[in-house]
């Protein structure tokens, strides 16, 4: 586990855009998918973790 640093959060944030784009199906995606990500971050390469 560590920051993800300036280009995967970049490429993150223009992910949570393109996820908001489409009637938030991006986002939606988080409910149906079995490690819980989103759009946003299967584009990243990422996961948010609870600590």
């Amino acid at each position: 586990m560590y920051p993800i640093g300036y280009g995967k959060g970049f490429l993150r944030w223009v992910g949570m855009i393109i996820s908001g784009l489409v009637l938030l199906l991006g986002y939606i995606w988080i409910l149906i998918d079995k490690k819980n990500q989103g759009w946003h971050d299967k584009i990243a390469g990422t996961y948010v973790i609870n600590e």
